[in-house]
């Protein structure tokens, strides 16, 4: 609900852009007062778990890393770039990275089989969004939006790209292709053409085109694959091997661990000293600002008033306990995810939302069937 765009790439507008604006809002002053570090120490004691089972460098050790580490560019190399090319706190890079941001966060919906021709439809305008936003980001990284500009002061000057890996073996964008073809030739049975040929067609959905200048000043038309394909690393680096030189030749790039091996700093603003780790709850209230002792104890100390409290939550817990998917609220009010609502927004035709609506109630509302016994349907007006 926090992206600012709909599958098909387009904005939101309305109530939905507005709900949009204040959750981006919020996240943002969130991730101010927020920061993380790293845990190290608990990642390396699962390593040594793994290995007093497996041995050293096994399937499972290598299946673990993949999983719970990944390459990144450091932030501060990342910061020292944009003022080496001028372009720390530009403004119009920040919104439409911003907007490019949520776009790539949409990809997973593209990922599937038997996509219908309306789905295709809109897959094609989120396309054209995000190559729109790409052009114009290229453009400003090598500061060719205006004529040239010194090597060393171009974003091609610090970065490569490599493509983004679907799996083990195949690329996103083979991956993607791949998958694309094979609709074609269904659809497109008398069409001729070789692989190569048609790969050729294809992927120019895939691709955008910019501007840039030579060192003489002429202008050309360069083309690139949109940013879901590539991600940057620092010039010279990779996973393996780095070999850049000067103020961050060995940590240009840095292992980032998994959320599950990141700790809240307890120096952030927003950290909670009393937070329980034997509840089962991530969100949990800070006791020096939402606790209510007094209040509390009024009701603990009075048998009569503990023994409704207690009735209550009773109550809940065993009608919670009936829905599968949201069993653990207590006293709180059961959960519609996101997904949920965007699932029904998604929903074109009646029939289509009518099935989304009757899926929804069945995933989060429907009554375990070992319940069903307990109510008479029979009786109920």
């Amino acid at each position: 609900m926090g992206n600012h765009y709909y599958s098909d790439g387009t904005k939101k507008t309305g109530d939905e852009l507005k709900i949009a604006e204040e959750i981006s809002a919020f996240n943002e002053w969130k991730a101010k007062l927020v920061s993380f570090k790293q845990n190290e120490e608990r990642f390396n004691a699962c390593i040594d778990k793994i290995r007093a089972t497996h041995g050293r460098n096994s399937v499972e050790e290598s299946r673990f890393r993949k999983l719970n580490t990944s390459i990144v560019v450091n932030p501060d190399y990342y910061d020292w770039v944009l003022s080496k090319v001028h372009l720390s706190n530009n403004p119009t890079l920040d919104a439409l990275r911003k907007r490019r941001n949520d776009l790539k966060k949409l990809i997973d919906e593209f990922d599937k089989k038997g996509i219908d021709v309306e789905q295709k439809r809109r897959q094609m305008m989120y396309w054209d969004s995000l190559k729109e936003i790409d052009s114009q980001i290229q453009e400003i990284l090598d500061g060719m939006s205006s004529g040239p500009v010194p090597e060393e002061e171009r974003w091609s000057h610090y970065f490569d790209k490599e493509m983004v890996m679907y799996d083990d073996t195949e690329t996103l964008l083979d991956h993607m292709l791949k998958q694309d073809m094979l609709e074609y030739r269904r659809t497109h049975p008398a069409d001729t053409r070789s692989d190569e040929e048609l790969r050729e067609e294809l992927i120019k959905k895939y691709q955008y085109t910019y501007t840039w200048y030579d060192n003489h000043g002429q202008a050309h038309v360069g083309t690139a694959l949109v940013s879901v394909f590539v991600r940057q690393v620092p010039k010279g680096a990779s996973i393996n091997e780095n070999k850049l030189s000067g103020k961050f030749a060995k940590n240009a790039l840095i292992v980032k661990y998994s959320n599950q091996f990141s700790d809240i700093d307890s120096n952030s603003s927003l950290y909670n000293s009393h937070f329980d780790r034997n509840d089962s709850h991530l969100v949990q209230p800070r006791a020096d600002k939402y606790g209510n002792d007094e209040q509390w104890n009024r009701i603990r100390d009075n048998e009569n008033i503990k023994k409704l409290y207690d009735a209550i939550i009773d109550l809940m817990n065993r009608n919670n306990a009936k829905l599968p998917t949201n069993s653990d609220f207590n006293y709180r009010l059961p959960q519609i995810t996101a997904r949920r609502l965007v699932n029904l927004r998604r929903s074109g035709s009646i029939k289509e939302l009518c099935d989304a609506l009757k899926y929804n109630f069945q995933t989060d509302f429907k009554l375990n069937e070992r319940d069903d016994d307990d109510i008479n349907y029979e009786d109920q007006d």
